[in-house]
């Protein structure tokens, strides 16, 4: 029934809730000014730009490991390159300030307002490309041909077909959030062997996921005493309060491990990818960074105190994977959508035995989003050791087309930040806007909402979480 419901769903307009324009058509944007190609293009197979999106990403975290030495591609960007707080806006809910960092747009813009939608008989179903209202980035790019790629963003799902490029969308990664490690829309055969229950748009082209298929990797694969060790630090035998940190690791692995074989076989000129283990690992391991000042036991902290920090290491090494397989002369944006922070005035009252009530709901830990995010450009076109003030997320889209070329569009409520390109890229490329890159024809799908098999086990995951009751 799922299934049946999702091809339906399908069958009517494009892939974003909307009606496509015919192969060719311009957009509004194109018809109003027709904005040129961008100057001095990269050559088809390079790489121009990387785009990554580090959840939940704080400086509070980076800041202090910098100073230890030990995030030396990240040290590297900054030192030559810029850096600043990005600021996000409250809910702190990762798909809506995704959506906006990919689009531009506001929440009412782009439709995108929280995890999920509630059904006319009360049932939630989580977000999907099918409800977003405004064009993301890898469709104005493929559209203007740029090629692109795109790993994981969330939402990405049922993904969308972009005419030059290609999308692995968030639901690629097939692994149930659940101790068993069973994955999404499957069972076990009378062998003890997962059989997978096959469903639509996972990747665009469709045939690509048969490609990306090998590089899944799962819980059960991560639950290994090298990579326990790779993680906490120590070969401990796995106990429950690991779960989390397997399942997250096993869904980035399968990202950046595919990600750098598709960006080192496809060069597209932008190479977009999220990963969500900073956000994750911080929800269920803050308490425990010696920096945050809770009261754990010894063997606790031994074995969970650097957890979070681990995490932030391996991202420095996949940024340096990154930058290496796409070549010395890209650039590259590094952005999260909210930071992490204790909240020190509730943390006495917790520590009283007081209850206590965050963003995040009631009880749990004095600890949750923090307001601000990440920063980072560098590489060509950017500027050298500047501190970007003021920055939002609603900036990084306009920012991201004028890296490309591109005008922003004027119903973008952000700004190009100017002050991190280095003065002759902006002399060269001179701000400009358009009146929108939206279509000339929007025709809002009478039926945006689109289940999936994965629908129960992300709505538990969103439970655990404090965002659904």
């Amino acid at each position: 029934m799922i299934i049946a419901a999702f091809v339906a769903a399908l069958t009517g307009c494009g892939g974003n809730g909307r009606g496509s324009a015919a192969e060719g058509e311009p957009s509004t944007a194109v018809e109003a000014v027709r904005p040129k190609p961008p100057s001095n293009p990269t050559p088809d197979g390079e790489t121009e730009l990387l785009l990554v999106g580090l959840d939940g990403a704080t400086w509070h975290v980076i800041d202090s490991l910098l100073a230890q030495g030990n995030l030396p591609n990240l040290s590297r960007l900054i030192e030559t390159g810029v850096r600043g707080r990005l600021e996000s806006e409250r809910p702190i809910q990762s798909p809506p300030v995704w959506t906006t960092i990919a689009t531009g747009k506001t929440r009412e813009q782009h439709g995108i307002e929280t995890f999920f939608v509630v059904r006319d008989d009360d049932k939630k179903i989580p977000v999907t490309t099918r409800m977003r209202t405004a064009r993301p980035f890898w469709d104005i790019f493929s559209e203007m041909g740029i090629s692109v790629g795109v790993m994981g963003w969330w939402p990405s799902w049922p993904a969308e077909e972009v005419r030059n490029g290609f999308i692995i969308s968030d639901r690629a990664w097939p692994v149930r959030f659940s101790p068993n490690a069973v994955p999404y829309g499957t069972r076990r055969d009378e062998t003890g062997s997962v059989v997978e229950w096959d469903f639509e748009r996972r990747t665009w082209p469709e045939e690509l996921f048969e490609e990306f298929r090998p590089f899944i990797v799962t819980e059960e694969a991560v639950v290994r005493p090298e990579i326990t060790e790779q993680i906490f630090g120590s070969r401990a035998k796995p106990r429950q309060e690991m779960w989390n940190a397997y399942w997250v690791y096993a869904k980035d692995i399968t990202f950046v491990r595919s990600g750098l074989h598709f960006l080192s076989k496809r060069r597209p000129r932008v190479f977009a990818i999220y990963l969500e283990g900073a956000d994750v690992m911080s929800h269920y391991y803050w308490h425990y960074r010696p920096a945050e000042k809770f009261e754990i036991s010894p063997e606790d902290r031994a074995l969970f105190g650097d957890a979070v920090d681990r995490y932030y290491r391996y991202a420095d090494e996949v940024i340096g994977r990154l930058l290496r397989t796409a070549g010395e002369e890209t650039a590259i944006l590094i952005v999260s959508d909210h930071g992490f922070e204790t909240l020190w005035d509730l943390k006495v009252k917790w520590e009283r035995g007081e209850e206590i009530e965050h963003e995040g709901g009631k009880g749990g830990y004095p600890y949750t989003h923090a307001l601000h995010g990440i920063f980072i450009a560098s590489g060509p076109g950017f500027a050298n050791g500047v501190r970007v003030e003021g920055a939002s997320i609603y900036d990084v889209m306009p920012t991201l087309m004028h890296r490309m070329g591109l005008p922003a569009g004027e119903d973008m409520p952000g700004r190009v930040l100017k002050e991190a390109f280095e003065s002759n890229f902006i002399e060269r490329h001179p701000l400009e806007r358009i009146p929108t890159w939206e279509r000339a024809e929007q025709q809002k799908s009478t039926d945006t909402i689109v289940e999936g098999p994965m629908d129960d086990a992300i709505l538990e995951k969103l439970k655990t979480l404090g965002y659904v009751d």
